[in-house]
């Protein structure tokens, strides 16, 4: 779906070696590569989100994976706290719903 040139572009975009302007400038031009073929942002959704989703589902109320997983998460957050806050910290694969939904609980407790 993108050209060598956007490939490319977003590698260095996302790059944490890459100097601030570097990153900039690379993210700008891949927006404007993207736009000028008219890419709709719908198509490219569904292959962003599939490749980084966890595989377990997140039902609103209880942990999917883990060493927690099937118990209330507001139980969670009231009992290891430390848990949570690295979840959140170090698990970027996690889906913005249950992302959420521990940022609440720890507000909570």
């Amino acid at each position: 779906m993108l050209t060598n040139i956007e490939r490319n572009l977003l590698v260095l975009a996302l790059d944490k070696a890459a100097q601030p302007g570097e990153v900039d400038n690379a993210a700008v031009l891949f927006i404007r590569k993207l736009r000028k073929r008219s890419v709709n942002v719908y198509d490219l959704l569904p292959l962003i989100e599939k490749k980084y989703k966890t595989n377990a589902t997140f039902d609103g109320e209880t942990m999917p994976f883990g060493k927690y997983k099937n118990e209330k998460i507001i139980n969670i957050a009231k009992n290891d706290q430390q848990y949570c806050r690295w979840l959140l910290s170090n698990c970027k694969n996690i889906t913005v719903q249950l992302h959420d939904a521990i940022a609440n609980a720890l507000k909570q407790v």
